[in-house]
């Protein structure tokens, strides 16, 4: 194991969502085995999982593991469905205006903050390709403003009013198909803290909203 280059790869594979889960066992119970055709169904190439069953038998005086792969049908194992119940959605809208709404009782520092954000992020919808949105959550006081590229309708990042505490998600395979050259620039203004999938900060400055505006720019262009 390559101590400097293992959180590297790691990341590479958080990225992409790209895993493969190995369970070795000695034996493997129905209700393992439907929940790993269920997931197995629903995660296609983002997730393999392998269940491996381990059997010792003792041959002219040794003994000898002999592994086996257990292959779930989920035709078979899962049983049908109940009708879906609809889920419950938040609720999205176009511009600031619903996410600037969910600010009017933050104080201070925030909600200097939340302002500096929802300025810039008026900035970015001015650009041709950036289109901005608030969206609702069904959780009570969880709020974000999402500016996003057109056309792939993808953010670099993602603003959040978490109960009146602002702070930024990033997207990082965004940042790397849209605006490469920022991304450099972005992680440089954050320090230590290195864009991946689903990092986030609280501790928004001037300097790294500027770097995030630079980003967007670079995107739009692109």
């Amino acid at each position: 194991m390559d101590e400097d280059s293992f959180p590297v790869t790691m990341q590479e594979h958080l990225d992409r969502g790209d895993f493969r889960l190995v369970f070795v066992l000695d034996e493997v119970s129905t209700e393992l085995t439907r929940m790993v055709a269920y997931l197995d169904s629903i995660t296609v190439q983002a997730l393999t999982i392998d269940l491996i069953t381990v059997k010792v038998y003792e041959v002219n005086g040794a003994q000898i593991a002999l592994p086996q792969r257990v292959s779930p049908d989920i035709a078979v194992m899962t049983p049908a469905p109940n009708p879906a119940k609809p889920k419950a959605k938040g609720i999205m809208s176009d511009g600031v205006d619903a996410f600037r709404a969910s600010i009017e009782d933050a104080a201070g520092e925030a909600r200097k903050t939340f302002d500096e954000l929802i300025a810039r992020a008026e900035e970015w919808a001015s650009l041709p390709n950036v289109r901005v949105r608030s969206y609702a959550s069904i959780r009570p006081g969880e709020y974000t403003l999402l500016p996003k590229i057109m056309p792939d309708n993808a953010g670099l990042v993602t603003i959040w009013n978490d109960n009146l505490q602002p702070s930024i998600a990033f997207w990082r395979s965004v940042f790397e198909r849209r605006a490469p050259k920022s991304l450099e620039a972005v992680e440089r203004v954050m320090g230590p803290l290195k864009i991946g999938k689903w990092k986030s900060t609280k501790d928004i400055t001037p300097e790294l909203i500027d770097a995030i505006t630079k980003a967007y720019e670079e995107a739009n262009d692109g």
